[in-house]
């Protein structure tokens, strides 16, 4: 084989379970007891629902990518290979689905990578403002500052050498959970500014006043904790890294079983630790101990470790690019400086869409929460329909119609 046509090393299976639980564990681990505020006792319904939709879609996009299509996709190797969202929708509905999901892939991706920028200014902000070298400095500050933190692992060559930052991430997300349920356990004070006895005790041995359900802000809370399960943009490239491909199925059921462990986890201990007094952070309700000091720095670690993984698709999908257009072998110097140049350029962009558009957390989430559904519910549904309409029974079109009927529901709401 040609050299440009040689690949990076491959992950195995534990490697591609870390990536696949830093992608979906994280930042939305925090939000998980103000849904139980928002809905009562049953968010927990909504999260075990969800959990069990997006776990088949995401199993259902393994099945897309097996798919032998009948035209070819690209020049080159893996001419008939379904690599990517954009190849599924191309195969399945032609040149508008290549370009509807490659525009709402990006969107997805990027967006949340932006977030990601904001989240991990935000916290520089509040844990160093206050010390003499960072005085005078901006919230906009605070976002470069946060884009020099995120750019040597978007350095990292490929997922294999990712998945120990991954390991991390899935380390750091479990700290935040068993944290929080020691500082529940010792029954510390929580922090009166925004909950005080008897409406929050701090403890889930002694538990606040709490709700069995509400429905006024139900589809809030169905955004909050879907966005803990949004990571189906980036499992196709999770299983195009994977050196035994036939594992995927059992990868994503392994992630699932720890990811919907630690949601669990977090949702009860936080919401009996500060009843309907949960803020959108849980770490905010948290007294000032050296456990919750502790924890804010480790929230301060997941983006850094979630940003490369979420930035992996677009930066590899460049660099297929120019690889393959311009002959340039994947084991030379050429490629490295091309890559790093890549990846650095995606880094600044992202910051300054951060910088540029007003109102740009706002923007993100409405755009996440709409691209969330598509990706995750909607497009796996009906593109695995359209493909396999013909060997599939009839529970399993009708259960699939209902699920493209409700992503459409969701993204919209």
């Amino acid at each position: 084989a040609d050299k440009y046509e040689e690949q990076p090393p491959l992950s195995g299976f534990w490697q591609s379970v870390f990536n696949s639980t830093n992608l979906l564990m994280g930042v939305g681990l925090l939000s998980l007891p103000y849904a139980c505020r928002l809905a009562g006792w049953s968010a927990l319904i909504i999260l075990a629902v969800l959990a069990a939709i997006t776990n088949y879609t995401a199993k259902l996009l393994g099945y897309i990518m097996e798919y032998q299509p009948s035209v070819k996709l690209r020049e080159g190797p893996g001419a008939y290979t379904i690599y990517g969202f954009a190849d599924m929708g191309f195969v399945a509905f032609g040149d508008f689905g290549r370009y509807l999901m490659f525009v709402i892939f990006i969107v997805e991706t990027f967006g949340y990578a932006c977030v990601y920028i904001i989240i991990e200014g935000e916290n520089l902000r509040t844990q160093l403002a206050h010390l003499p070298a960072f005085t005078g400095f901006t919230k906009e500050g605070f976002y470069m500052l946060s884009t020099c933190v995120f750019l040597p692992p978007m350095w990292l060559p490929n997922l294999s050498v990712l998945s120990y930052m991954s390991a991390f991430g899935v380390f750091s997300s479990l700290v935040l959970l068993f944290g929080v349920i020691l500082e529940g356990a010792l029954g510390t004070e929580p922090n009166a500014e925004y909950c005080k006895p008897p409406a929050c005790t701090g403890s889930w041995l002694h538990p606040s006043p709490t709700t069995l359900y509400r429905v006024g802000d139900l589809p809030i809370v169905i955004g909050l904790v879907m966005v803990g399960f949004a990571g189906h943009a980036v499992f196709p490239t999770i299983r195009n890294d994977m050196e035994k491909k036939q594992h995927y199925g059992r990868m994503v059921d392994v992630t699932y079983v720890l990811v919907l462990f630690a949601y669990a986890g977090m949702t009860v201990c936080g919401y009996l630790m500060f009843g309907d007094k949960a803020e959108e952070e849980v770490t905010v309700n948290l007294g000032k101990t050296l456990i919750s000091h502790v924890i804010v720095w480790i929230v301060l670690s997941n983006p850094v470790c979630k940003y490369p993984l979420d930035m992996a698709p677009i930066a590899f999908g460049i660099e297929s690019f120019f690889q393959i257009t311009f002959k340039i072998p994947y084991s030379t110097w050429l490629f490295t400086v091309v890559s790093l140049l890549i990846r650095t350029l995606l880094v600044f962009v992202s910051l300054l869409a951060v910088l540029a558009i007003p109102s740009f957390a706002v923007m993100v989430a409405l755009l996440g929460s709409l691209g969330s559904f598509t990706i995750s519910v909607t497009f796996p549904c009906a593109c695995y329909l359209k493909l396999f309409w013909t060997d599939l029974s009839l529970t399993v079109k009708v259960v699939n119609i209902v699920l493209v009927v409700l992503g459409v529901l969701g993204a919209a709401v």
